[in-house]
């Protein structure tokens, strides 16, 4: 299962870098609902390649991802030419019942952070002083993971309230 979660040891460091250089007065709480978005983005993502690809294989695709079990219908109705806001699952609110986790740091705070910081000393800090990538595992991962993705139109995809049926 390591294997298939893989991609969130690039894709954390590389966020907090690109908020890092885009957003360098992000306060606490942007940065934490920017992240909740992110991840909930993400798994948008997985879960609509694996439509578009239609083999119906979660494990090529999204079976890791953070929130999958809310997110995953969530794509399968925008991919039917419905439509979402994304912070109705990545807001923290108690009686939210589409919300995909109740850590302050979804999928990060949740799964990941411990092993990225304890483990692979690619991320340092805590969730009270806040969270950086190490400039020797973390900055080279976010990099190289850069390289393979349209940041650009990732954090614009973020940054948009409603997601549509993307055709």
């Amino acid at each position: 299962m390591l294997l298939h979660r893989a991609a969130y040891f690039g894709f954390y460091p590389w966020f907090i870098r690109a908020v890092e250089q885009r957003f360098p007065n992000a306060t606490d709480p942007e940065f934490r609902t920017a992240l909740r978005r992110a991840d909930c983005l993400f798994t948008l993502i997985a879960e609509r390649h694996a439509i578009a690809c239609g083999d119906h294989d979660a494990t090529l695709h999204g079976a890791a991802c953070a929130g999958r079990q809310k997110l995953g219908p969530a794509a399968t109705a925008l991919s039917s030419g419905g439509e979402l806001d994304i912070n109705e699952y990545a807001n923290r609110d108690e009686d939210n019942k589409k919300r995909y986790f109740k850590h302050p740091l979804g999928g990060l705070g949740q799964y990941y952070f411990g092993p990225l910081k304890d483990w692979y000393f690619i991320l340092v800090g805590n969730a009270k002083t806040g969270i950086k990538y190490t400039i020797e595992n973390g900055e080279p991962l976010a990099k190289n993971y850069s390289d393979g993705i349209n940041e650009s139109r990732f954090l614009e995809v973020l940054a948009q309230k409603t997601r549509r049926n993307p055709t």
